[in-house]
C-alpha cells in the first residue's frame, strides 16, 4: 500500500484520539511499524511543520514544544531524535496497523521531571537510561507538565541487527540474550555508558546542521554506530560481573586477570591464548571456555573489539592518520588494520 494512503487511512481512524483527554492526560497516538512509517505519521499530523532540507519536524502547541530529527543512515538503520518540553500532561502511544513490523527500537533518554520518574508501559524508568523494544511492541509513555528532555531512538530491522550485533547464544549469563529469546517485549537499563552525554551531544550538533551533506551523514552514521556498539558492549560487561560472581573465587581471579592482560596489550598484536593462559596459571582450554561464558565472546574477539574502540577514539580526535593509528596498534600492514576496523564498525576508518 502506498505510504501516503496508508498514513491517511490510519489518521482518519485515529484523529478523534489526537490529544483526547483521559485520566488526566492528553493522548498522542502515532503509527510506529517502522521508522519510515513513524516519521511520515508525524509529518502528516495537522499541528506539525516539516522542514525537509533539515530532516526535521517541528511542533509548538498548547501541549508540547519541540523538534523531531531523523535520518536513514543505511538500509535498515535509522536515527530518530526528539527534543521535547511538555506544557500539559501528555500520554504518547506508539501503535501498529496490520502491516508487518520488523524494527527494534533502542532508546536512549535523558529527562528532567519535577514529579516522579517518567512512566513507560506502566514501568517507572530512570530519568537517564536505555530501553530496547522488540518489533511490534506498543509503547505508552506518560509525561507530566514541565517534563522536558531528549530521546534518541536507534531503529534497526532484524536483518541489520543479526548482521551487525553479535549475541553469543552460549552465554547463559547474558541478560540481553535471555531477553532476545524470551517473550518479554521490552527491557530497560540505567545509563550504562559513562560518556553517553558527550556522544549524544556530538550527534545532536551534527543533526542540527542547516544542510546535511554526504560527509555529515557519514559522521552521524559513525557516531551512532559507535554509541549503539558501546551500549551492547557495556550491557555485556554489566552481566560480566554476575558471570564472574558465578565462578569459584580462584577462577574469578584467573579470568579477570586474563581480561586485564588483554586490555593492557591493545597497542600490540594479540598475545595469544597460550601466552595469556600461562600468565594467569590456567589451562588454555579451560580459560577459553570460562572467558567466553563470562564475556560472551572469544578472547581474540574481545581483544579486537576493544582495540578497534581505541582506534575509533584516536581517529576521531583527528590528531592521527589511519596509517599512524595502524602503527600505534601494532599493525605492519595498514590494510589489515582497515579490514579489522571494518569488521567491527562496518565502515572504513578513512570515513571518520
Amino acid at each position: 500500500m502506498e505510504m501516503s494512503v496508508r498514513i491517511n487511512q490510519w489518521l482518519n481512524s485515529f484523529k478523534q484520539y489526537l490529544f483526547f483527554y483521559k485520566d488526566g492526560y492528553f493522548e498522542l497516538p502515532y503509527l510506529s511499524n517502522s521508522p519510515d512509517v513513524m516519521v511520515n505519521t508525524f509529518k502528516s499530523l495537522p499541528f506539525t511543520r516539516h522542514v525537509e532540507e533539515e530532516f526535521a519536524i517541528y511542533s509548538n502547541t498548547i501541549f508540547n514544544n519541540g523538534v523531531l530529527r531523523y535520518r536513514e543512515l543505511e538500509p535498515g538503520f535509522w536515527i530518530i531524535l526528539s527534543e521535547m518540553e511538555f506544557k500539559k500532561n501528555v500520554c504518547t502511544k506508539a501503535l501498529y496497523d496490520q502491516e508487518p513490523a520488523d524494527y527494534y527500537f533502542l532508546s536512549h533518554f535523558r529527562y528532567s521531571s519535577k514529579l516522579e520518574n517518567v512512566t513507560v508501559n506502566n514501568l517507572k524508568i530512570p530519568k537517564v537510561g536505555w530501553s530496547l523494544y522488540k518489533p511490534g511492541t506498543e509503547i505508552t509513555g506518560y509525561f507530566n507538565k514541565g517534563d522536558k528532555g531528549i530521546s534518541v531512538n536507534f531503529a534497526f530491522n532484524c536483518s541489520w541487527f543479526s548482521s551487525n550485533i553479535s549475541i553469543d547464544d552460549s552465554s547463559h549469563q547474558s541478560e540481553l540474550n535471555q531477553y532476545i529469546n524470551s517473550e518479554q517485549s521490552y527491557i530497560t537499563w540505567p545509563d550504562v555508558i559513562k560518556n553517553s552525554h558527550e556522544q549524544l551531544k556530538d550527534i545532536v550538533e551534527l543533526l542540527e546542521k542547516p544542510k546535511i551533506n554526504s560527509i555529515t551523514t557519514l559522521a552521524i552514521k559513525a557516531k551512532c554506530f559507535q554509541l549503539v556498539s558501546n551500549f551492547f558492549a557495556e550491557v555485556t560487561v554489566l552481566k560480566t560481573a554476575q558471570g564472574l560472581n558465578s565462578l569459584p573465587n580462584h577462577e574469578q581471579s584467573h579470568v579477570a586477570n586474563a581480561e586485564k592482560i588483554i586490555v593492557e596489550s591493545l597497542t600490540n598484536q594479540f598475545l595469544g591464548i597460550e601466552f595469556i593462559s600461562k600468565k594467569v596459571h590456567m589451562s588454555p582450554t579451560k580459560l577459553k571456555a570460562l572467558f567466553k561464558v563470562v564475556y560472551g565472546k572469544s578472547m581474540f574477539q574481545y581483544y579486537q573489539e576493544k582495540q578497534m574502540n581505541l582506534a575509533f577514539e584516536l581517529l576521531q580526535s583527528r590528531s592521527k592518520s589511519v596509517k599512524q593509528v595502524s602503527e600505534i596498534l601494532g599493525y605492519d600492514n595498514p590494510s589489515n588494520f582497515t579490514n579489522a576496523f571494518k569488521k567491527v564498525y562496518n565502515m572504513l576508518p578513512s570515513h571518520l
